[in-house]
C-alpha cells in the first residue's frame, strides 16, 4: 500500500480557483501602478468623480455650497454671480487749506492718503473758497492717482454764495464722487483760474481706506 498522499477534488478546485483569482488579479496590479485605474468619487455619489488636467493638476474649482455654482474667470477678470463682501474699512477724512496768492493759477496743495491697504476711495468733496475775480468762474481742480498707476482729473464746479461789499466773490464746492486713489500717494488739489487775485479755501475729502 502507498504512502503517498493524494488531494481530494475539493482541494483541486480550491487551488484552481486560487490561481485564477492571482492570474485576473495581476493587470489591476500593474493598472493601479500607472495610475490609469483609480478614481476618486464622491463617498455618497459614485458618478461624481474628480477629473484631472491634461498638466497633470487636480480640477479644482471654487463652488457654491448650496447651489453648486462655480466662480468663473472671462477674459481674465473672475466673475462671481453673487454679493462679494468687502472687508470692513477704515474712515478716510483728508483736510486741505490753501491760500493762493494774486494770479497764482494752478497752485497745488498736496494732500497725502496714508500708506497701507490696498485702495482708498474717496466719496466726497466739499469746501468753500473766495477770491477777487473779474468776471471769469474759478476752477478747482482734482489730480491723484489710481490703481495701476493710472494719473486722473476731476473738475470740481463752485457755486458762487455771495460778493461782500469789497467785491470778493465767495464759492462752496460739493460733490459726491468715487475715486480709486493708491495708498501712500498724494491727492492734488489745484485752486483758482488766471484771473484770481488772492483766494483761501478749504476742502474736505472724504471716504474709506480698505
Amino acid at each position: 500500500m502507498s504512502n503517498q498522499r493524494r488531494f481530494s477534488g475539493k482541494q483541486i478546485t480550491i487551488m484552481v480557483v486560487a490561481i485564477c483569482v492571482a492570474i485576473v488579479g495581476a493587470p489591476v496590479t500593474v493598472m493601479a501602478a500607472t495610475g490609469s485605474g483609480i478614481n476618486i468619487v464622491d463617498p455618497t455619489h459614485a458618478t461624481q468623480k474628480a477629473a484631472v488636467t491634461a498638466k497633470a493638476s487636480l480640477v479644482t474649482s471654487e463652488r457654491d455650497p448650496v447651489t453648486g455654482a462655480y466662480a468663473r474667470v472671462d477674459g481674465g477678470s473672475l466673475r462671481v454671480g453673487g454679493t462679494v463682501a468687502i472687508g470692513a474699512g477704515t474712515p478716510l477724512d483728508l483736510v486741505t487749506n490753501n491760500y493762493i496768492n494774486g494770479g497764482s493759477y494752478g497752485n497745488t496743495q498736496n494732500v497725502l492718503v496714508p500708506s497701507g491697504g490696498h485702495y482708498a476711495v474717496v466719496q466726497s468733496i466739499s469746501g468753500a473758497f473766495s477770491m477777487n475775480t473779474t468776471g471769469a468762474v474759478p476752477s478747482m481742480y482734482v489730480l491723484w492717482t489710481g490703481p495701476n498707476n493710472v494719473s486722473h482729473v476731476l473738475n470740481v464746479p463752485g457755486i458762487r454764495t455771495r460778493v461782500n461789499s469789497f467785491g470778493l466773490d465767495f464759492y462752496s464746492i460739493s460733490m459726491d464722487v468715487t475715486m480709486y486713489v493708491k495708498p501712500g500717494t498724494n491727492i492734488q488739489v489745484q485752486f483758482g483760474d488766471s484771473d484770481s487775485n488772492g483766494a483761501s479755501a478749504t476742502v474736505n475729502l472724504q471716504g474709506m481706506k480698505y
